[in-house]
């Protein structure tokens, strides 16, 4: 097995990418404090802030694996853009001013987190996994418990909670979509 350096661009797009996690657990974590009620609401901040703790780990796994042995990535394959991924962190962290700000609604912050799901910032995570050797993503994956917070999961917590009629119509379209 031939050991090698990984390329700069790889470990940027990786450490970006785990910048952009830890962004969305500690906006998701401001959230349930500044909106614990209902209690489904509070649970729904929870899972959030946890999915994104997984995908921090699951993605310094792999940046450790590709510095190891960069032949396991294919991550230059992948239409990354730095530009991109910079717009990404950029936008989860001018949404974690405004909660630390407390300046929103619950309204809103529903609305901040349908715009989070809807930007592609998911995708990442997903496009990472399909870009490493399988392996290397089955472990970056094996301790991570399923998360059982979903679309439909966010669009009954909004249903349920949200005075937003047009926001509610929003999430259900998504939803028919897909």
């Amino acid at each position: 097995m031939a050991y090698g350096i990984a390329k700069p661009k790889e470990t940027d797009i990786l450490d970006i990418c785990i910048q952009i996690e830890r962004e969305k657990v500690y906006l998701y974590y401001n959230l349930m404090r500044l909106f614990p009620e209902p209690p489904h609401v509070r649970m729904l901040w929870w899972c959030l802030s946890e999915e994104g703790y997984g995908h921090m780990a699951a993605l310094t796994f792999i940046k450790g694996e590709v510095e190891l042995e960069p032949e396991v990535s294919k991550l230059e394959a992948l239409d990354l853009e730095e530009d991109q991924l910079y717009h990404f962190l950029r936008l989860v962290e001018r949404d974690l001013r405004r909660i630390k700000g407390r300046q929103m609604t619950l309204d809103e912050a529903f609305k901040m987190v349908v715009r989070l799901k809807t930007s592609g910032i998911d995708r990442l995570y997903d496009q990472i996994l399909n870009a490493v050797d399988p392996m290397i993503s089955a472990m970056a994956t094996r301790s991570l418990k399923p998360i059982s917070f979903g679309w439909i999961d966010l669009v009954k917590t909004i249903e349920s909670c949200s005075t937003d009629e047009n926001l509610r119509w929003k999430v259900r379209q998504l939803m028919r979509k897909g």
